[in-house]
């Protein structure tokens, strides 16, 4: 696909993507993995667009990033155990901001895309410094599902990026450092006696969880 068809028109600046933010629309923005399909994850009308126009099935939750720690409040009242806790303190001392995405108890009132009646939301803090300014200035966590139609193999590039569903989302900005591309972010649950369990191993791989002292099972 080549560059020439991606609109110039859809480019957005940073504040014309933040005012979109607030305003209760999408845009496409880069993640150190992937280009994603974001807008506020509490606003469930912006989250259903995006689910929709990403055609994704509503058994597969839309996973979230957060500027901070304290922004992943909204999504989340934390884990019921101790050593639950203290593995997603050391997940965040060691992997954030960075491409490790917990499964955190989800709040009943978030979006369903979010979990899909799972009871868990997928979050992590991420690496991209503008994908965090994001969140910062929206002032909660974005949703952080690929920018690809459902199937279709995600976009590290601009010249990668569908121009139509950019256009349906309604636009898209970048900035340096460019996407890595490869793989995507790594998915762990934590287990109630505070061992990790890779839902999804990604661009983290499993021996990095288990060199940092974290036990894995299966």
């Amino acid at each position: 696909m080549n560059l020439r068809y991606l609109s110039a028109s859809l480019a957005l600046s940073f504040e014309d993507a933040v005012a979109r933010l607030h305003a209760g629309k999408g845009l496409v923005y880069p993640t150190e993995t992937f280009f994603g399909l974001g807008c506020k994850a509490t606003d469930h009308e912006a989250v259903a667009l995006i689910a929709q126009c990403k055609t994704r099935p509503v058994y597969k939750p839309v996973p979230v990033i957060a500027g901070s720690v304290e922004q992943l409040a909204l999504l989340t009242p934390g884990f019921a155990e101790r050593p639950q806790e203290n593995a997603f303190e050391a997940i965040a001392a060691a992997f954030w901001p960075g491409p490790v995405a917990v499964l955190l108890p989800a709040r009943q009132e978030l979006p369903r895309p979010l979990h899909g009646a799972t009871g868990h939301v997928a979050a992590r803090i991420c690496g991209h410094p503008l994908a965090r300014r994001l969140c910062l200035e929206a002032g909660e966590p974005l949703t952080a599902t690929s920018a690809n139609q459902s199937g279709e193999p995600p976009a590290a590039r601009l010249d990668e990026l569908d121009p139509e569903l950019v256009r349906a989302v309604g636009g898209y900005i970048a900035a340096e450092p460019q996407p890595a591309g490869g793989r995507p972010s790594t998915i762990v649950s934590i287990e109630p006696d505070g061992s990790l369990r890779v839902v999804r191993e990604g661009i983290v791989p499993t021996l990095v969880l288990e060199q940092a002292g974290f036990c894995i099972v299966s």
